[in-house]
């Protein structure tokens, strides 16, 4: 598994970036080694640990499972001693969490999928951890973040004083933005001028599909049915909101 851990210029806290949870998430996985490149020099505070592709086989057989034992890393979070998918991420949370601030794991479009600018920041019940997921959210420039009460990866994680983000976009270029988002977050680099915060559900159900409109701002899409529809019936409503910079 690839990593790059690099110390800052000056003293601070630490961000752990993962990217290749699921092997076939091309996106984030450059985007990550982008990051890795620009923050060699160590021209922050505090420590940047990447690890661009934590599923390398899934990356070598372009799968999202871990083909050894047929797991995805991202629900094997935070790990055990049985299995191989479940040891890596024991490795990666006592090895590498544990030591973090904030883990920003990035997730993307596999070959075939399309995914909008969103995140996941769950609620662990400790104050000062949602906080700090709560501070990365508003400038992380996504368009809908959902904060569900936390499961057991978040509480645990939080034990360790370490806030963990799944963030997805299919766009390399806007995983470049919540890494750096993240850093200026946790004070590692300078801050940059507010940004418009997210819509925030808290059930990942009732965030459907948000797609791009260009030059017409974003439309946002509810389905909300109790049951099958029939011909005619009314599936849900379309949101309109002006973007502007």
């Amino acid at each position: 598994m690839p990593i790059a851990d690099i110390l800052g210029l000056k003293p601070g806290p630490t961000l752990l970036v993962t990217a290749g949870l699921d092997g076939d998430e091309y996106p984030s996985i450059e985007a990550a080694y982008a990051a890795a490149e620009t923050y060699n020099g160590g021209n922050f505070s505090g420590r940047l640990i990447i690890l661009p592709i934590v599923n390398v086989a899934g990356f070598d057989a372009g799968t999202s499972k871990n083909p050894i034992d047929g797991k995805y890393p991202k629900y094997c979070i935070p790990g055990s001693l049985f299995g191989t998918t479940p040891r890596l991420m024991r490795r990666i949370v006592q090895d590498y969490a544990r030591h973090a601030s904030l883990w920003l794991d990035l997730h993307s479009a596999a070959q075939g999928e399309t995914v909008i600018p969103c995140l996941w920041n769950n609620i662990s019940g400790v104050a000062a951890i949602d906080a700090r997921g709560e501070a990365f959210t508003r400038v992380s420039g996504v368009v809908a973040a959902v904060r569900e009460q936390g499961s057991t990866a978040t509480r645990t994680l939080a034990k360790y004083g370490c806030t963990y983000v799944l963030a997805e976009s299919e766009d390399e270029e806007q995983h470049g933005h919540y890494i750096d988002r993240a850093m200026q977050t946790l004070g590692m680099i300078p801050s940059v001028s507010s940004i418009r915060p997210p819509r925030v559900f808290t059930k990942t159900r009732d965030l459907e599909t948000l797609e791009d409109i260009p030059g017409e701002g974003e439309v946002l899409l509810w389905k909300k049915v109790a049951q099958p529809p029939h011909p005619g019936a009314r599936l849900g409503e379309i949101a309109y909101e002006e973007i502007t910079e």
